[in-house]
């Protein structure tokens, strides 16, 4: 079993060594490109290497936040979501435009076992928070931990061009470098910023992956610069998730984990 998937599923005290699958988690709109007035699905979905192994219904307990941002302003979505329903929302596109669909899930806790705890860190390239494990003797210790998740979705109405899109919308935040002047299209090397609590992630692994027509999939994995900065270089059609997990140790007076961590994805369609 894969680190990702250690944490798709959260186990109960009973279960946990049953069930300890987690995988990514991304928003996935049936068009990522409509001609207006249309509808297009939202899907909440859980899996790996872009194949979704589950799909998410709608739960308002776990969902804070779930709006759409437009040129014209923002939206809170969750009025107009139905509990346990699939896909988990839609969107009314009525004018031209980049819409971004901004989703946020309450935190959740998990325990996996050390040699699990230290795959998921090596497959996420937090390389910094296994050597910390190791300098404070840990190695062998489970790792007990907090998640939570940022995910966002770009979809395109119409023929008007690209926005540019504001950054730090989330607590952790991927803000792509959209063109103002037209489409992103394959080829182009996009630029990307990452940032935390609003200041820049420096030195931080993330991944892009693109799910192709036929199916196949594609990851490179980049990693920012001083400023948060990377560049993805969009080699294929199809969709795009740009994605990353930011950790840190838990405040010292808390019992009930070790470790916080942070996810983030975006997706969004090239043509």
């Amino acid at each position: 079993m894969t680190l990702r998937k250690a944490f798709g599923f959260l186990a109960t005290a009973t279960a946990v060594a049953l069930r300890l699958g987690a995988h990514d988690y991304w928003l996935e709109p049936a068009q990522t490109l409509a001609e207006p007035p249309a509808t297009v699905a939202l899907r909440l979905l859980v899996g790996e290497n872009l194949h979704a192994d589950e799909e998410r219904e709608f739960a308002a307990a776990r969902v804070p936040r779930c709006e759409v941002v437009t040129a014209a302003g923002r939206q809170d979505l969750r009025p107009r979501l139905v509990e346990g329903a699939k896909p988990f929302g839609r969107i009314e596109l009525t004018a031209s435009g980049t819409h971004l669909i901004v989703l946020e899930r309450t935190p959740a806790t998990i325990t996996l076992e050390p040699a699990k705890f230290t795959e998921y860190l090596q497959e996420e390239g937090l390389d910094e928070i296994v050597a910390e494990r190791s300098r404070r003797g840990e190695t062998n210790r489970a790792g007990r931990e907090r998640y939570a998740r940022f995910l966002k979705c770009f979809v395109r109405s119409g023929t008007k061009v690209e926005a540019v899109v504001p950054g730090a919308m989330q607590r952790l935040d991927i803000a792509p470098g959209l063109h103002a002047d037209r489409a992103m299209r394959t080829g182009d090397g996009m630029r990307v910023r990452f940032t935390f609590d609003g200041a820049p992630l420096k030195h931080a692994a993330a991944f892009a992956a693109v799910r192709r027509a036929d199916g196949t999939v594609a990851t490179q994995k980049i990693t920012t610069d001083d400023d948060g900065w990377t560049t993805v270089r969009l080699t294929d059609a199809g969709l795009w998730v740009v994605r990353l997990v930011h950790m840190r140790r838990a405040p010292a007076d808390d019992n009930a984990v070790d470790w916080e961590s942070y996810w983030a994805a975006c997706s969004f369609g090239v043509t």
